[in-house]
């Protein structure tokens, strides 16, 4: 199973240039307005993800879930690799 999720956080890197985490199978990206990020993931490219801003509280320091979006890498590989391709070209042009 970790070989599995290893071979789909490979094609963040080669997609969008980020190192995987050490464990786990969501990708937390960094953008600069999750829910705004997400709208236009679904309306322009189809892929699913969720705002961070969701995930977390508002507290007094703020929403630790805040300018981050969760995707889940969990399908197959060739689903995984068009997928990140998709989101690639808008996070890009963030």
């Amino acid at each position: 199973i970790r070989a599995y999720y290893d071979a789909n956080f490979a094609l963040v890197e080669k997609h969008l240039g980020i190192a995987a985490p050490q464990g786990g199978f969501f990708l937390w990206l960094k953008v600069d307005d999750d829910i705004e990020f997400v709208k236009r993931l679904m309306a322009e490219q189809a892929v699913k993800g969720i705002p961070g801003t969701f995930m977390g509280v508002e507290t007094a320091t703020g929403n630790p879930g805040r300018g981050f979006v969760r995707l889940a890498l969990v399908h197959e590989h060739a689903v995984i690799d068009e997928a990140l391709a998709r989101v690639a070209t808008l996070y890009r042009a963030q």
